[in-house]
């Protein structure tokens, strides 16, 4: 459903994990099987799920960091990439991220190692048990990432 592509990075001092690509699925993958997906899980998305699991996992590395590419500095706008991957270049990367509270900082951004979430209040009461349902399934990735790492 989704791949996430990282390397870590030692920067002044700091460990940093830098994602450099984060893809949905194969082209014989149609968007109804995202569809699905994502309703199964309450509306969360299959890249936010696996976001949340990945910066658990950075956690757990004592990442210091986590930075990502924009889509206007990824490696496919490279001039080694710019004919044959013009057309096929479609991620909003950026969007994503801001989605995740991102920040851009020159032509990176700096990603929350921990994602927010909304508080119950401000949640209108007639999606609070979808949010519930939505909220169980991240902590439990959460509980299973962790389990992994100890």
């Amino acid at each position: 459903m989704a791949r996430l592509s990282f390397s870590f990075i030692r920067h002044e001092g700091k460990q940093i994990a830098l994602v450099a690509g984060l893809q949905g699925p194969s082209k014989h993958v149609g968007p109804q099987v995202i569809r699905n997906a994502t309703k199964d899980c309450y509306g969360l998305f299959p890249k936010r799920m696996l976001y949340e699991a990945f910066a658990t996992l950075m956690q757990a590395c004592n990442v210091d960091e986590i930075y990502a590419v924009s889509e206007n500095n990824h490696v496919y706008r490279q001039l080694r990439y710019l004919f044959q991957k013009k057309k096929t270049f479609v991620a909003s990367y950026s969007e994503f991220w801001e989605s995740l509270n991102g920040v851009k900082k020159g032509a990176l951004y700096h990603l929350p190692s921990q994602v927010m979430r909304k508080a119950p209040e401000s949640i209108p009461s007639k999606k609070r048990a979808e949010y519930r349902k939505r909220y169980h399934i991240l902590d439990t990735i959460i509980q299973e990432v962790n389990s992994l790492s100890r």
